[in-house]
C-alpha cells in the first residue's frame, strides 16, 4: 500500500514555556526556540516556490516539564495549523495535535 503525501512550506510561531523548571538559563531556552523556528520555517519542505502568504500558518507550543543533568528535556507539545476561510477574514483550524510525552 502506498500513500501520496503533499507538502507545503510553513509559517510557524514557536513558543516555549519553561515555567515548571527552576533556575533555567533563559539563553538556553531562547536558543532552543530560535533553532526550532529556523528549522521549521527556514527549511524547504518541497521543491515548489511559495510566497509568504501561501505558507501554512501553524503554531507550536512546547511546555518543558523537566530537565536532566545532561540537558535532556521532557515536555508536552501542541501543534495546530490553520487556514483562511474562503471569503472571510478569519482562519479555521485544520490540524491539531498534542503529545504529552515528547
Amino acid at each position: 500500500m502506498s500513500v501520496r503525501v503533499n507538502a507545503q512550506e510553513l509559517k510557524c510561531e514557536i513558543q516555549i514555556n519553561s515555567a515548571q523548571l527552576e533556575n533555567i538559563d533563559r539563553v538556553l531556552i531562547d536558543n532552543m526556540r530560535q533553532a526550532i523556528f529556523e528549522f521549521v520555517n527556514g527549511r524547504r519542505w518541497t521543491n515548489d516556490k511559495f510566497k509568504d502568504n501561501e505558507r501554512i500558518e501553524c503554531s507550536m507550543l512546547i511546555n518543558l516539564k523537566s530537565i536532566s543533568n545532561n540537558s535532556e528535556f521532557t515536555a508536552e507539545i501542541q501543534i495546530q495549523s490553520r487556514r483562511p476561510v474562503y471569503g472571510s477574514a478569519y482562519n479555521t483550524t485544520i490540524f491539531s495535535f498534542r503529545d504529552e510525552n515528547a
